[in-house]
């Protein structure tokens, strides 16, 4: 194998990135599945819970994800009957809000979100956790330059 090769293999940040994602949605999601949630799903109903007007475009932005990505799963919530489109001033974007549904499941989930979280912090370590949440606002914050 080539030196230069070998050099990607060893240090590509995008490819232990990945990794570390994988694994990371891997611990949620085997906690999420008996819920019937996935870790896409819960964070667009939590951010749209977080958000005064949650709209597709600022979610695509927040998540650093395709608007039509975001639209499409949107579009399941939709289904699920988690979320709804509120009537907005002005004919813009179509703000987004929870249902009584979507609230009732998000309640749910606590106590499985935080047995992942636990999982995760062990797995990684309380340093490297840390580092993580540090690194990815630097991250976001570097995109919205």
């Amino acid at each position: 194998m080539p030196a230069s090769h070998k050099m990607i293999a060893d240090r590509c940040l995008v490819a232990r990135a990945r990794i570390l994602a994988r694994g990371l949605s891997q611990i949620y999601e085997d906690q999420l599945r008996p819920l019937g949630l996935t870790v896409s799903q819960l964070n667009l109903l939590v951010a749209i819970s977080c958000m005064d007007e949650a709209r597709a475009a600022d979610l695509a932005q927040q998540f650093a994800m395709e608007k039509s990505t975001v639209s499409r799963n949107l579009d399941g919530l939709k289904r699920l009957g988690w979320i709804r489109s509120v009537e907005s001033e002005g004919g813009r974007s179509t703000p987004l809000e929870l249902t009584p549904q979507g609230r009732k499941k998000l309640d749910q989930v606590l106590p499985a979100w935080k047995k992942a979280q636990r999982k995760a912090e062990v797995v990684l370590g309380a340093p490297m956790a840390k580092a993580l949440e540090g690194a990815a606002e630097r991250i976001r914050a570097a995109r919205q330059d």
